[in-house]
């Protein structure tokens, strides 16, 4: 427990290594209520500190390095900076927005199957160069802690560095220099912000991970006809009316990766976004497809007739699928 004139109820405390070397502890101290904490908790925590050990160690060597109080001041100020922007709801784009601006360079973030997701500016460049030298890249020798040297067609670019979380490697952000040079203090920043975004993904994985858990829970008590109170509750939590004429699909296809959680999020918000138009619609993962719970509205007069129809539409943007209905 941390030092309180109040004794916590319960409390979790993980080390800070890095390198094998303990920095630190962390510890999170429960007052609120009389819940333990678990192994998950653990884990997760765990996870956390590893970065914020990067974090910590990154500091040091800034200090060690350079004594000059204006660098520490503005290391310290693009690190509040970047705090903020973590705060913000598209964390990841305000990230890589604000690292942009902080070091005055261009900032590419890319998905771990080197598929472009955003960057700081609003550029119409081809990124077709950069995505085929990060796919033929060693991944191996990319990490969050040393900036990668990029170098296309024999000229340097800039530098790559890996994002990573306990899932494994969540993505890669690439800083483009191809005439300026990196420094201490921008180096740290950069470091800085790879740690924040790393936390950042964690906690959307972590998020997916816990939604998809408990909607597979709802599923299995509604293919099992148990539409308890306790359903109910999470069918409306979902958006989700509990009354009404309801109908199953099924999308399928083998080339489905439920590791690569990009892909499943755009074909769930294809299917929100089609069915959701005019009806409630909820989606579960499986092995290999995607169902999706559709309460079909009042004013509709053939509930049939509807699902096919937009069943046929969703078959338009991918032909390649195997839709079902139930």
């Amino acid at each position: 427990s941390t030092v309180n004139t109040l004794m916590p109820v319960s409390c979790i405390s993980v080390p800070l290594t890095h390198l094998n070397q303990k920095i630190g502890v962390l510890t999170i101290d429960n007052f609120l209520n009389d819940d333990s904490f678990n192994e998950e908790d653990v884990e997760f925590l765990e996870a956390i500190g590893h970065q914020i050990a990067i974090s910590i160690v990154n500091a040091r060597a800034f200090y060690e390095k350079q004594k000059q109080a204006n660098q520490l001041e503005r290391i310290l100020s693009d690190h509040n900076q970047l705090n903020k922007a973590a705060l913000k709801e598209n964390a990841l784009q305000s990230l890589v927005k604000c690292l942009g601006v902080l070091i005055k360079e261009r900032i590419f973030y890319f998905d771990s199957l080197c598929r472009f997701e955003c960057s700081s500016t609003s550029g119409e460049e081809s990124l077709e160069p950069l995505t085929n030298w990060l796919r033929k890249q060693d991944k191996r020798k990319m990490s969050s802690s040393d900036l990668y040297p990029i170098q296309i067609n024999e000229y340097p670019y800039g530098y790559a560095l890996s994002i990573e979380s306990s899932f494994g490697t969540a993505g890669y952000l690439v800083v483009e220099m191809r005439e300026s040079k990196t420094d201490v203090v921008k180096e740290l920043v950069i470091k800085h912000a790879v740690s924040l975004i790393a936390m950042e993904r964690l906690k959307f994985q972590e998020q997916t991970k816990h939604a998809r858990e408990e909607k597979g829970a709802i599923l299995k008590e509604l293919l099992n006809h148990n539409l308890t109170a306790d359903v109910q509750s999470s069918l409306v939590k979902y958006g989700m009316p509990v009354t009404g004429q309801y109908c199953f699909l099924s999308v399928t296809n083998n080339r489905f990766d439920l590791g690569d959680v990009l892909e499943m999020i755009t074909l769930e918000n294809e299917l929100a976004q089609l069915y959701g138009k005019n009806h409630s619609v909820m989606t579960f993962l499986q092995e290999k497809s995607i169902v999706a719970l559709i309460n079909i509205r009042h004013s509709i007069k053939d509930p049939k007739e509807e699902v096919q129809r937009l069943s046929k539409r969703l078959l338009a943007l991918y032909p390649d699928h195997l839709v079902k209905t139930g």
